[in-house]
């Protein structure tokens, strides 16, 4: 049964899912595997098991956003008042999948229907972040009933979605997951600001994140020993930090719209990209990104895709409560 949110945040002062370790502990060398487990086992406010590590999720967060927007949707939630969740964006959003959208291509991601993914060997089910985070929102309040809206449309930035924004998203929807990075190249940048102001103007406003999505790498012209380990038919290399893509820019954009409109900035790449670079055990592209772009395509990149979710979460409903006090 879950802890109320009040007393387990309030007591705990509650400062994200990875406690300081016991003094024993401290210092101490452990292998991938270990650490993710002793992350795990960590007491986590929405059940979650985490795959990332502090320093990681501190990073990913770029931006926690108003804490009145994360008040109103806990006390909903506390309420069992009836929550919807929406997802737009393109084929990453769209990878996020789906519950109850007979014939959409999000249904291929909810768990139930083999699909092929470029890590492993043969067709299995793969359920989406957007489904385990409804999942993780069910068990914790299950009085809500939390439902999941995923209205991506593959190939299509925010500028082609702009004009019928909300035939296909609720009125109604109370927590939007936007995620329009991954088309940068093809983003008009205003409209990333259009969405926003669009989805701020129901009433009452959702809870919004910007979950953002980058390119992480560009074909090499030459074969040396750092592009041979990113191998995917060709020779690949990382953009460095000091490199400015579409995407850098799409993502410093998102961030300029989230300090201005309150609203929640978390970033794939902000959480990986320094451990991608230093060739760190669960971070090349076979875990994160084998085609560069697609979480869904790293052997590990949805469940960092969930981490990042229940973090941004977490901290958003533990600095609600404590502006509360």
């Amino acid at each position: 049964m879950a802890l109320p949110w009040p007393v387990y945040l309030r007591d705990r002062l509650f400062c994200g899912p990875v406690g300081v370790e016991a003094p024993q502990d401290r210092g101490a060398r452990r292998t991938p595997g270990q650490r993710v487990q002793l992350i795990g086992a960590m007491r986590s406010p929405l059940g979650h098991n985490y795959s990332l590590d502090q320093a990681s999720l501190r990073r990913s967060l770029v931006h926690l956003g108003d804490d009145g927007h994360f008040r109103r949707l806990h006390a909903s939630l506390k309420a069992g008042d009836p929550l919807t969740i929406g997802v737009i964006g393109a084929s990453v959003a769209q990878n996020g999948g789906c519950i109850n959208q007979p014939g959409q291509r999000c249904m291929f991601f909810n768990g139930a229907v083999p699909v092929k993914l470029e890590w492993a060997k043969k067709p299995q089910p793969h359920k989406g972040f957007a489904v385990r985070l409804v999942e993780l929102l069910k068990a914790a309040w299950p009085r809500s009933q939390p439902t999941l809206v995923n209205a991506a449309q593959d190939a299509t930035p925010a500028q082609n979605m702009l004009p019928c924004l909300f035939t296909h998203l609720p009125r109604n929807v109370g927590l939007v997951v936007v995620e329009f990075g991954s088309l940068a190249l093809h983003l008009r940048l205003p409209a990333a600001e259009a969405i926003a102001r669009k989805l701020l103007g129901l009433q009452p406003p959702p809870v919004v994140v910007f979950l953002t999505i980058r390119g992480l790498c560009k074909r090499s012209k030459t074969e040396t020993p750092e592009t041979i380990r990113y191998t995917l038919g060709s020779h690949w290399e990382l953009y460095t930090r000091s490199e400015s893509t579409a995407w850098s820019r799409a993502e410093a954009e998102f961030d300029r719209v989230c300090v201005q409109y309150g609203l929640s900035c978390v970033s794939l790449y902000e959480a990986v990209i320094d451990q991608m670079l230093a060739r760190r055990p669960g971070f090349s592209l076979r875990d994160v990104s084998l085609d560069c772009m697609h979480p869904l395509q790293g052997r590990l990149g949805t469940d960092y895709m969930v981490d990042l979710l229940a973090y941004w979460l977490e901290r958003g409903f533990a600095s609600g409560l404590r502006g509360e006090a």
